[in-house]
């Protein structure tokens, strides 16, 4: 695969944005309100993730270096920065830290957004070529 320095700094800069803007909004809201501790895994699944959340990441990772489209290398990492940066919270707090609570669906936070997000483009992407 073969990517060009600009599409490298972007990349990295969106990476490095993700975790900046998720770490930052958690430490915002941990000093004015209250947030949800979670202990288990995506949707509150029973269990502790980090030793499946670090493989999952190092899949992502090789994704990410084999991948030649440009967007979907996009997708791939705003879902390896967001999943980055609920792994330091559950490696350093030993919890996840979610604040966006609607009351019909589990808490979650900017991270888990970010991965839903490019999960669904990432689908989209993928279905749009064997549509054709």
């Amino acid at each position: 695969m073969k990517s060009s320095a600009k599409s490298n700094l972007v990349l990295g800069f969106v990476f490095f944005l993700i975790i900046v803007l998720d770490q930052a909004s958690k430490f915002l809201v941990s000093l004015k309100f209250q947030f949800i501790c979670n202990y288990n895994g995506p949707f509150g699944v029973v269990g502790n993730f980090s030793a499946i959340s670090i493989f999952i990441l190092i899949l992502i990772g090789f994704l990410i270096l084999r991948e030649e489209d440009k967007y979907l290398r996009l997708a791939y990492a705003g879902i390896l920065a967001a999943g980055i940066s609920n792994l330091v919270d559950r490696l350093v707090l030993g919890c996840v830290r979610d604040f966006i609570n609607l009351g019909f669906w589990p808490a979650f936070n900017f991270a888990d957004s970010i991965i839903t997000v490019c999960v669904l483009a990432i689908v989209y992407k993928l279905g749009k070529g064997l549509i054709r």
